[in-house]
C-alpha cells in the first residue's frame, strides 16, 4: 500500500515513515500541503497522513484542496496533530471530509489499524460538507482565535501567579534575580547542549547510512534493532528483513549450526568491548570473515540496553594472508631441500589447515588418465582412494573432472553433475562442498589438487579464486621441485625472490644474500660476505636480535618472528623473519637461512585501522547513549503532563545527531580528499573581507576574537571556499583547544609574494612532537584514551590539504601551557 506522510518536521515524518516501512507499506513523503498536492497527482497513493499546522498550505487548506480535486477526492485523508486536538477540531476536519483524526504522539498500532480499516471498508471515504467559503474560513478563523484565547488565558493565570508570589517574596528580589540569572545561564547551557544533541543524531544517522561498514544494533535479549545500509550490502539481507530477529539467526541460514561466537551476545561476557573476528553467512549462501569492534550499551541501573558492533569486511585480505602462509611453507620445504614426497605433503597438510578445508589431496593423472593419490591430509588414503573409485564406472568425480576437463571445478552443496555413487560416497564422508584445480607444467595437465569441506559454502567466490591462485603456485613449486638439480633454475628462483635471504653458516657468518635483502636493508653482498651477524656494532650488518633463537635453530628448530630493524641508512622498518637450519645428509647443521620481509606498512595499516574503528567508536559511544536514552525517557513518559519535559528531550536527541552529522560529513570530506585530491576554482580574492566574514560569522564562544587586517591589502587568486574552510577549521582548533580562554587574534598580511593568515590562541599548546604530526590523518594533540575533546583528527588533515593545493602550507609555533599560533601562507597570483 503507497502511504502519502506530510509534515513539515522531518523527525516526525521519519518516525511515522518508519513505522509505515516497517508493516510493508510504500511511503511518500512530503514538507507541507502545496508539496503533498503536487507529489499526490504525480504519484497517487492509497492513502494519506497528515499534519495540520505547517507553513505555506496547513493540514486544513491541504483537506479542503485534496476533497475538491476529483482525481484525488476518493482517497481517504487522516490527520495526525499534536496542536489541534479538542473536539470542535476534529468536528471542522471532519467537515472538510477528513476521514480520521488523530493525535500525537500515535502508538503504532493504532496508526496501522487506521490505516488498515480504512483501506477494508468498503464504504466510500468522507465527502467534504458543502459549505460556503465564507463559512468555512469563518470556523476556521474560530478554531485559531480559540486557541490563541486558551493560550491567553493561561498567560493570564500565569501573570496573577506571579503577581502573587512577587508581592509574598517582595523581600527577597535580590535573591531571586541571583537565581534568575543562574537559570539564564543554565538555559542557555541547554539550548547548547540541545544543538549538539541535534547534530550528533544527525551525524549519527548520516554515517551509520552512508559508511561501507556493518554496523548493527542488537537489545539486551540479541534482537537486531539497527541493520544499516552497509550490513545490506555486505550480507545481502535488506533491514526489513532482518529487524526483530536475533543476530545468529538472521545472518546464518536454519539449516547451519548457530556459531560459537556469537558477536552480539559474547560482548556481555567480555566486558564492555570486544575485539575479534567472527564470520557471517550472506543471503547468497557464501561466507565472509568480518573484523568486529562491539560496544556494550548500558542501561538503567547499569544493566546492558544493547550491543553496538561495526564489521569490516576481512574475509579477502584473511584469506590472501592464509594462502601467503601456505605458499610460504611449500617454498621454506622446497629452499630446505625437501623431497617431492615431502613438498607434496606440506602443501596437501597447509591446503587443509589454511584454506579452510576439511580435506585434501593431490593426485597425478596416472595410466589412462585414471587419478593416482600421491598426498592427502584431513582424510585418510583409503577413504579418498574409495571416493575416486565411486566415480570410476559411471562418471566423473571432482578430481577426474578437473583432469579431463583441464580446467577449475567446484560443487557446493553436491549439486554439480557428478555421478550418483560418487555423490553417495562423499556424502558419507561428510562431504558438501568441494573443489579441485589442474596442476599443469607448461601446456599439460599432470596432476589435480583437490580440496573439500562439510559446509556447502565453504568455497566461494573469494576462496575458490584463493584455492585456484594456491594450485597455481603448488604446480610451480611442484615444477621447481623436479628441476632442482639444474642450479641455474633453483638461483634465479632465489635471486628473484620477492623475500630478502641470507645464508649464513652456523656461526652466524653471512656467504650469500638475494637482491631482495639489498632491496629491504641497503647492504650490498660485498658489504655482508664473510662478516658475522653477532659482530661488533661498528656500522656493519648486525642482527642482535636474532642470537637468542640461534641455539634453537642449530638444534633444529625454525624460529619465526616479528622484528623491528635498521636499514643501512639508519632508517627503521619491521619485519616478518624466518630462521631455519639447513642439515647436512650426516647429522647436524651446517648452514642457517634467514628469510627476512618488509612488514612496516602491514603493520602501520592495521593500526591505522585500529585507531580509525577505536576512534570512530568513541565518537559515536556518546551520542548514541545519549540518543538512546532520551529516546527512552520520551517513550516512558505521558507528554501531556510534562511538555517541556518532552521538549527538552526532542531537542537534545537533535543536538546529538547533528553532532554526529558533522562528524560523518568532515570524514567523507577527507576520504574524498585523500582518495580524489582537491580541485580548485580559483578568482581574485578580497583575503581581509573573506576573513572578516568568517570570524564575524563565529558563534559566541565566551572571549573575544580580535581581527587585523593590514591596510592596502591587494587581492589573492585563490578559491575562497577552500580557504574558508581552512580559516573555520583552524578558528574552531583555536576555540576549542582554549578551555581557559583568552583573546584569539586573527591577522591578515601580504609578505613579500605571499599572502599570510595566522590564527593566535592562548589555550593549552603542544609540544614539538605533537605539532611534528598535527596535519596527518586522524592526528590530534591528545590521542590518549581519556581524550578531553572530541573530534576524529581530520579537520587540520582537510585544512591543510586545501592550502597545500594552492602551493601553500600551514605552520604552527606552540608553547604547552601558553597556546599556540596557526599560520596559512599562500601565493598571491
Amino acid at each position: 500500500m503507497r502511504v502519502l506522510v506530510v509534515d513539515d518536521d522531518e523527525a516526525g515524518r521519519y518516525l511515522v515513515a518508519s513505522i509505515l516501512k516497517s508493516a510493508g507499506h510504500e511511503v511518500i513523503e512530503a514538507g507541507d500541503g502545496l508539496e503533498a498536492l503536487e507529489k499526490g497527482r504525480e504519484e497517487m497513493p492509497d492513502v494519506v497522513i497528515s499534519d495540520i499546522l505547517m507553513p505555506r498550505m496547513d493540514g486544513y487548506q491541504l483537506a479542503r484542496e485534496w476533497k475538491s480535486d476529483e482525481a484525488l477526492a476518493r482517497i481517504p485523508l487522516v490527520f495526525l496533530t499534536a496542536s489541534y486536538t479538542d473536539p470542535a477540531d476534529e468536528k471542522f476536519a471532519a467537515g472538510l471530509g477528513a476521514d480520521g483524526f488523530l493525535s500525537k504522539p500515535v502508538e503504532p498500532e493504532t496508526l496501522l489499524e487506521t490505516i488498515d480499516a480504512l483501506m477494508s471498508t468498503s464504504e466510500e471515504v468522507r465527502a467534504p460538507a458543502m459549505r460556503e467559503e465564507a463559512e468555512v474560513l469563518r470556523e476556521y478563523s474560530e478554531r485559531l482565535v480559540h486557541k490563541l484565547e486558551e493560550k491567553l488565558i493561561d498567560l493570564e493565570r500565569t501573570n496573577a501567579i506571579l503577581q502573587s508570589t512577587m508581592q509574598t517574596l517582595s523581600e527577597e528580589v535580590d535573591a531571586k534575580a541571583r537565581v534568575i540569572h543562574e537559570l539564564d545561564e543554565e538555559v542557555a547551557q541547554r539550548r547548547q547542549r540541545e544543538k549538539e544533541l541535534r547534530a550528533e543524531r544527525d551525524f549519527s544517522r548520516r554515517i551509520i547510512e552512508a559508511a561501507d561498514v556493518f554496523v548493527g544494533v542488537a537489545d539486551a535479549e540479541g534482537r537486531l534493532t539497527l541493520f544499516n545500509p552497509g550490513a545490506e550490502r555486505i550480507t545481502g539481507y535488506t533491514a526489513e528483513e532482518v529487524l526483530g530477529a536475533r543476530a545468529s539467526e538472521a545472518l546464518y541460514p536454519s539449516d547451519e549450526p548457530t556459531p560459537e561466537l556469537d558477536i552480539f551476545s559474547s560482548v556481555d561476557n567480555a566486558g564492555p568491548a570486544l575485539r575479534g573476528v567472527s564470520p557471517v553467512i550472506t543471503k547468497s549462501g557464501d561466507e565472509l570473515i568480518l573484523e568486529w569492534s562491539v560496544v556494550r550499551l548500558p542501561g538503567e541501573g547499569g544493566g546492558l540496553a544493547g550491543t553496538l558492533a561495526i564489521g569490516i569486511d576481512v574475509t579477502e585480505v584473511t584469506i590472501s594472508a592464509a594462502v601467503e602462509r601456505a605458499l610460504g611453507h611449500v617454498d621454506l620445504a622446497i629452499l630446505l631441500g625437501a623431497t617431492e614426497e615431502q613438498v607434496l605433503q606440506v602443501a596437501c597438510s597447509d591446503a587443509a589447515h589454511e584454506l579452510g578445508s576439511t580435506a585434501a589431496w593431490i593426485a597425478y593423472s596416472g595410466p589412462g588418465g585414471e587419478p593416482e593419490i600421491k598426498a592427502c591430509a584431513g582424510c585418510t588414503r583409503e577413504a579418498i582412494e574409495g571416493l575416486l573409485d565411486s566415480g570410476r564406472a559411471d562418471g566423473d568425480g571432482l578430481t577426474r573432472a578437473a583432469l579431463r576437463e583441464r580446467g577449475a571445478v567446484a560443487i557446493a552443496g553436491l549439486e554439480k553433475d557428478l555421478s550418483a555413487s560418487w555423490k553417495e560416497r562423499a556424502a558419507a564422508l561428510g562431504i558438501r562442498s568441494g573443489c579441485a584445480f589442474p596442476l599443469r607444467r607448461t601446456d599439460r595437465v599432470f596432476g589435480a589438487l583437490a580440496l573439500t569441506s562439510a559446509n556447502p559454502h565453504a568455497f566461494d567466490g573469494v576462496r575458490f579464486e584463493a584455492a585456484a591462485r594456491y594450485a597455481d603456485r603448488v604446480a610451480m613449486a611442484l615444477m621447481a621441485v623436479e628441476a632442482r638439480e639444474e642450479a641455474v633454475l633453483l638461483s634465479a628462483a632465489v635471486e628473484s625472490a620477492a623475500s630478502a635471504i641470507v645464508v649464513c653458516n652456523a656461526a652466524g657468518t653471512v656467504s650469500w644474500v638475494n637482491p631482495a635483502f639489498t632491496v629491504l636493508t641497503g647492504y650490498e653482498l660485498d658489504d655482508v660476505a664473510g662478516s658475522s651477524i653477532f659482530g661488533p656494532d661498528d656500522g656493519a650488518y648486525r642482527e642482535p636480535d636474532y642470537e637468542s633463537a640461534w641455539q634453537r635453530v642449530l638444534n633444529g628448530s625454525v624460529w619465526r618472528a616479528e622484528n623491528s630493524n635498521t636499514r643501512k641508512d639508519g632508517t627503521p622498518y619491521a619485519e616478518d623473519v624466518t630462521i631455519a637450519p639447513v642439515s647436512s645428509p650426516t647429522g647436524g647443521v651446517h648452514h642457517v637461512v634467514i628469510v627476512k620481509q618488509d612488514v612496516s606498512e602491514r603493520q602501520r595499516l592495521d593500526q591505522m585501522k585500529t585507531d580509525f574503528i577505536s576512534m570512530v567508536s568513541h565518537e559515536l559511544r556518546t551520542p548514541l547513549t545519549s540518543i538512546i536514552g532520551f529516546s527512552d525517557l520520551l517513550a516512558a513518559m505521558d507528554p501531556t503532563e510534562r511538555p517541556e519535559q518532552v521538549h527538552s528531550s526532542v531537542e537534545k536527541i537533535r543536538t546529538n545527531g547533528r553532532r554526529m552529522l558533522e562528524l560523518v560529513e568532515t570524514l567523507l570530506e577527507a576520504t574524498e580528499v585523500e582518495s580524489e585530491g582537491m580541485a580548485l576554482v580559483k578568482q581574485p580574492t578580497d583575503l581581509g573581507a573573506l576573513v572578516s566574514e568568517r570570524v564575524t560569522g563565529l558563534p559566541p564562544v565566551g572571549f573575544s576574537v580580535r581581527l587585523d587586517v593590514q591596510d592596502g591589502m591587494p587581492e589573492v587568486m585563490c578559491d575562497p571556499a577552500r580557504v574558508s574552510n581552512a580559516l573555520d577549521r583552524l578558528l574552531d582548533n583555536a576555540v576549542k583547544y582554549s578551555p581557559r580562554g583568552g583573546d584569539i587574534v586573527v591577522s591578515v598580511e601580504a609578505v613579500g609574494e605571499a599572502a599570510r593568515i595566522s590564527v593566535q590562541d592562548h589555550g593549552i599548546g603542544m609540544s614539538e612532537e605533537e605539532a611534528a604530526g598535527l596535519f596527518e590523518l586522524f592526528a590530534q594533540g591528545d590521542m590518549s584514551s581519556t581524550r578531553s575533546f572530541g573530534g576524529m583528527g581530520l579537520g587540520l588533515f582537510v585544512a591543510y590539504r586545501g592550502v597545500a593545493a594552492h602551493g601553500g602550507t600551514i605552520l604552527v609555533q606552540s608553547v604547552p601551557g601558553e597556546g599556540s599560533t596557526f599560520t596559512i601562507e599562500i601565493p598571491m597570483s
